[in-house]
């Protein structure tokens, strides 16, 4: 009976261990998402928007081809990682860096009562647009 006990507590903490490897490695796939969604949308500029400006070159973003660009790129990204995968917010407040926010939904890989059934993941980001 004892041994039966040890290995029922057993086989709840390889659930637990297993849940929370899985959100770890989860939430750092949606905060290395939205850092590339960052980076793509700084890179995406018109370069008919860039100016001179004190012996630098700098470009003009705009909050529709920030936004444009992001949901693109998660777009084509395979999101199996996640139940779902959503752009939160995608903008460029001074036309020269970009901020990203994504929420993505995780679910535990092995169904227990220690675990909650969803877990709403977020991640933000931001990049700057440069030419050089």
């Amino acid at each position: 009976m004892l041994l039966l006990g040890y290995t029922v507590i057993a086989l709840m903490l390889i659930a637990v261990l297993a849940a929370a490897s899985s959100l770890y490695l989860a939430e750092r796939r949606l905060v290395a998402l939205a850092d590339a969604a960052a980076l793509t949308a700084a890179e995406h500029y018109d370069l008919s928007s860039a100016q001179l400006r004190d012996g630098r070159v700098e470009v003009q973003l705009d909050d529709a081809n920030v936004d444009e660009s992001v949901r693109h790129y998660i777009g084509q990204i395979d999101s199996t990682h996640f139940l779902s995968l959503e752009v939160v917010r995608a903008e460029s407040h001074d036309g020269k860096s970009v901020e990203v926010e994504l929420r993505a939904m995780w679910s535990p890989p092995i169904v227990s009562e220690l675990l909650p059934e969803l877990v709403e993941l977020r991640a933000s980001s931001s990049a700057r647009a440069a030419l050089g």
